[in-house]
């Protein structure tokens, strides 16, 4: 069995893939493009959950690298947007073989270019490549190769304060284009900060091991970045999303009449290879539980106060790193996205504010992304957790 990952690529597309992976059982070559693109909202991490799912399986086999024939040092250098694609993709493949068409290894060639990449990271010299970063964090890689020195002491996780780096990182995608959001976007940075920090201390909890204690190899979580910008009246046609279409219609109507306005977001994505928030939150394999059963436990772990039985530990202890985040995403008016296990929910926070009543299981609701409402459409399973955020920057024309 082979499934062949299209050049270009949206998250619906990739939903598709995840399902034809967990409906064959028989060994699964994946055929990769070593050109790709992508359209619409949280598509690379989309697409690693696909290959964290793919490697978990008893089923994957061989990762082949397409339209590779010229694949060396020159044409890379030649072709950086490729980077982010290809290397987290071929991170998560390691262990098996990463070959071109022919039957070629490829694994020197790309052992090369990550190395390069990883050195640059390093040194905190970060590349933005088509209006988006990633920064990758790598457990089963050894020393600082792996966990950055941005967000990582000596194997141990900086405090928030320590986040503002990234936070200026991700606000630079926006204010390269358009120095004027600098003042909008500088006031939002403490809670941008406090997003950063909370989903990733989540995930840096919930990531290395399975909700059984095993330890996971690949182990990766990461941080991605995009600015998308255009006419606000045309944004519910760049993303293929009714929930989103919504979205972005209600930010044009509460804008003044008579004035056109362009819409840019920030997209921010957090995501892992972990077993999921589902089952490190109840201890349980999700065959063992009901479609209804995952989606409470899921709301249950957003509440304030509530933490794992073994491996969320957030906030300092105080079980509130992710209520925290449903705070500040309210502030902002922003979009939320969350796909782990079989569910893929969302949370539009401009029309659907977030409110201050810890314990009030309703102001915790998702929504699903088929039907909106708090009734779950049943996803294929897949590995690990994915947070992606909007945070929208509204301008006149």
């Amino acid at each position: 069995m082979r499934i062949k990952i299209p050049s270009v690529i949206d998250a619906e597309i990739i939903e598709r893939l995840i399902l034809d992976l967990v409906q064959y059982p028989d060994r699964i070559d994946v055929e990769f493009p070593l050109n790709i693109s992508s359209k619409g909202f949280s598509v690379l991490p989309s697409l690693c959950q696909f290959f964290f799912t793919w490697r978990r399986s008893s089923s994957f086999a061989k990762l082949i690298i397409t339209n590779s024939e010229n694949f060396d040092q020159d044409f890379y250098s030649e072709n950086r947007s490729i980077s982010h694609y290809l290397f987290l993709v071929s991170i998560i493949a390691w262990d098996t073989e990463i070959i071109d068409q022919k039957g070629n290894d490829l694994k020197a060639i790309i052992r090369m270019l990550n190395r390069s990449i990883m050195d640059r990271f390093r040194k905190n010299e970060i590349n933005i490549l088509e209006n988006s970063v990633v920064l990758p964090f790598v457990d089963n890689l050894p020393g600082e190769i792996g966990l950055l020195p941005i967000l990582y002491n000596n194997g141990s996780l900086r405090g928030e304060d320590d986040f503002e780096i990234v936070s200026d990182i991700l606000i630079s995608l926006s204010t390269n284009k358009y120095s004027f959001l600098a003042d909008y976007l500088n006031k939002i940075k403490p809670g941008l900060n406090k997003i950063l920090f909370e989903a990733f201390d989540n995930t840096n909890n919930w990531a290395v091991q399975s909700f059984t204690g095993k330890i996971l190899n690949p182990s990766l979580r990461a941080i991605y970045a995009k600015f998308h910008e255009g006419n606000i009246r045309e944004m519910s046609s760049f993303e293929n999303s009714v929930s989103l279409s919504r979205y972005f219609s209600e930010l044009r109507l509460k804008k003044p009449l008579g004035h056109a306005y362009r819409s840019s977001f920030l997209e921010i994505s957090i995501f892992d290879s972990g077993s999921g928030l589902v089952q490190v939150f109840s201890g349980r394999p999700i065959e063992s539980l009901t479609l209804t059963e995952e989606y409470n436990y899921l709301i249950e772990c957003l509440q304030k106060h509530k933490t794992s039985h073994t491996a969320i530990n957030v906030s300092y202890g105080r079980g509130a790193g992710l209520y925290r985040i449903m705070t500040t995403l309210s502030e902002v008016k922003a979009y939320l996205l969350i796909r782990t296990g079989r569910l893929l929910l969302y949370r539009d926070f401009l029309n659907l504010e977030f409110h201050n009543k810890t314990y009030k299981t309703y102001n915790y609701s998702l929504l699903d992304l088929n039907n909106h409402s708090s009734i779950p459409t049943e996803r294929p399973f897949a590995e690990g957790t994915l947070i992606s955020i909007i945070i929208p920057q509204l301008f006149q024309a």
